[in-house]
């Protein structure tokens, strides 16, 4: 039997699942470490995945050095979206081992909570229910806010990266009868029909939405593709949604467009330092004007049952030496030198 290092969120259920399968062995968040102070790193992590083949990974980081001292790791399974964050991708690739990613683990959640921040920003629904705490209900305190308040139907929703997290989320919105435009060079016209979504430039989909919402993955051509300039090209009655990455977007200009009046509204679930500081600005900004949530979008209790189910379902295709629906965030792997003997070792053992 394989024998298997699992570090991601523990699961009693999926215990189970895993000790059939594999010699199993439970550490970092798995055993109840902190996150992130509590991961295992360098030595730490070397010394309990050094005699492993597989690694279950949570929020690890595996660098070169990991990796030429533990000789026998053959795979490692990434419960992230993007396991490039902690995983030396290229590194895996160069000595044959493939990394299995949890793609799509969070679609449902991330999708969500997009559409639970526009409706409250529709509906002002802040404002009103603090209102309401804090005095009563009388007959005419409400009566401004309940008659702005306004409908997403037929919006417009512009989404600035249109990968899995976009694409459930323009299904939601297509569902309750928005208009949905995006901006993604990687699409295909074929993709966005399917999707009936409107194709768009960058500055032609932050000039026509009602809600410009960030789900882009970061890359060199990403990182800070949203400031000042972007935000100007914004309808003044709009609101801006970052549930994607800090680095996405200029949050200073976000701020300065806040106080200046040059969008009407944002939502940030995602901020340059994290935990959001007590004197931060984001603080200073009038609420009706800002929803502050807490890195809150990829989290579910879902979550963990959908990466391991996602995981496990690639595993028994990669034994079985299938490569359809397989979610191998390394393809290259398999034309490196060392796969034949590390993860080659367990593609098609089945067969």
């Amino acid at each position: 039997m394989l024998k298997a290092l699992w570090t991601g969120e523990y699961d009693d259920e999926w215990k189970k699942i895993f000790s059939q399968n594999f010699e199993l062995e439970r550490a970092s968040l798995n055993i109840g470490a902190v996150y992130p102070d509590g991961l295992l790193r360098g030595i730490d992590l070397i010394e309990v995945l050094k005699d492993k083949d597989i690694f279950i990974d949570g929020y690890d980081p595996v660098d070169e050095e990991i990796i030429k001292n533990c000789p026998k790791l053959k795979m490692i399974l990434s419960v992230r979206d993007g396991p490039e964050e902690n995983i030396d991708i290229n590194m895996c690739t160069k000595y044959g081992i493939p990394v299995l990613f949890a793609g799509g683990r969070c679609v449902h959640s991330v999708a969500e909570l997009n559409m639970t921040l526009m409706f409250n920003l529709a509906c002002n629904f802040i404002r009103l229910t603090n209102r309401m705490r804090n005095e009563g209900w009388t007959s005419t305190n409400m009566t401004e806010d309940l008659f702005s308040q306004t409908e997403l139907y037929r919006k417009t929703l512009s989404i600035i990266g249109l990968g899995r997290n976009g694409r459930e989320l323009a299904k939601l919105a297509n569902g309750i009868g928005m208009n949905v435009v995006s901006y993604d060079p990687y699409v295909t016209k074929k993709q966005a029909e399917e999707l009936n979504v409107t194709m768009m430039s960058l500055p032609d989909a932050m000039s026509a939405g009602d809600y410009v919402t960030l789900l882009a993955r970061v890359t060199p051509e990403t990182e800070g593709m949203i400031g000042k300039k972007e935000i100007a090209m914004m309808k003044p009655t709009a609101y801006l949604i970052n549930t994607g990455r800090s680095k996405l977007a200029d949050e200073k200009a976000i701020f300065d467009a806040l106080d200046n009046d040059i969008i009407k509204g944002a939502a940030l679930d995602v901020f340059t330092s994290e935990p959001l500081n007590k004197d931060s600005r984001a603080y200073k900004i009038p609420e009706d004007k800002l929803l502050l949530t807490p890195h809150m979008a990829g989290i579910s209790m879902e979550r963990v049952p959908h990466q391991y189910e996602y995981l496990m379902d690639s595993f028994d295709k990669f034994k079985k030496g299938k490569t359809k629906g397989l979610r191998l965030y390394n393809p290259k792997v398999f034309d490196s030198l060392e796969f034949k003997n590390r993860g080659g070792i367990i593609f098609e053992c089945e067969k």
